[in-house]
């Protein structure tokens, strides 16, 4: 970990901790004077204290990224589990989450909580940018010699000037995005020795993509 790094981290923790300090006494205050939630900017300000802890635990991810504890794990399981992760999130919605798999097993040296948090970066991300109708696919292939991990989404799709600096931090277009997630996501796939890379255009939905080095056999445990 650089100084820069190790700053970032550390400054983000303190923040934190005092943030969670705040957030609680206006907890306090809701629980003993019911009456200060018809106080005009009352909803403002408990919205801008969860926006606050989630961009400072976002920057605590995203600070802790690239430090990867592997060992060797089945990325077909991870990506499976994801999947029932992220399921729940189409209830009461006509959205629909499929997972399909090529490979029967996919053993690799894995952070498994540093890939689940990518994962459901990308997947939330996709399920976010569909319409209630709309559709997302996760697919696990292989390919010279490297797993590939597709997440495919017909949703709105990505302007090209966006497509610039998608991976950038504090890059976003959500009015509650903090625009770490995919940054986090990226920096977890290449700390494994991955890339990733995104096509799409405007109303074309979007696909993201990423390769990992196949360093074990596929077929044996």
């Amino acid at each position: 970990m650089n100084d820069q790094t190790y700053f970032l981290a550390n400054a983000a923790h303190e923040l934190q901790t005092l943030l969670s300090l705040l957030c609680s006494s206006i907890q306090a205050i809701e629980a003993a004077h019911p009456e200060v939630r018809c106080y005009r900017y009352w909803p403002e300000l408990s919205s801008d204290c969860r926006l606050m802890t989630k961009l400072l635990r976002d920057l605590t991810d995203y600070s802790m990224s690239d430090q990867l504890t592997k060992q060797r794990s089945d990325l077909c399981n991870l990506l499976r589990r994801a999947y029932l992760s992220c399921l729940p999130l189409t209830e009461g919605t006509n959205k629909t989450l499929t997972y399909t798999s090529r490979v029967s097993c996919a053993y690799m040296p894995l952070d498994s909580p540093k890939m689940m948090e990518a994962l459901l970066n990308l997947i939330v991300n996709a399920l976010d940018a569909v319409s209630d109708n709309g559709s997302v696919q996760i697919i696990l292939t292989k390919s010279n010699e490297q797993f590939v991990v597709s997440i495919i989404d017909d949703g709105c799709g990505i302007a090209p000037k966006q497509l610039l600096t998608i991976f950038h931090p504090f890059t976003t277009t959500k009015p509650d995005g903090t625009g770490l997630g995919l940054p986090v996501a990226k920096r977890i796939i290449e700390g494994h020795g991955g890339h990733i890379r995104v096509s799409s255009a405007p109303n074309q939905g979007a696909t993201f993509t990423f390769l990992l080095p196949c360093v074990f056999s596929s077929d044996k445990k």
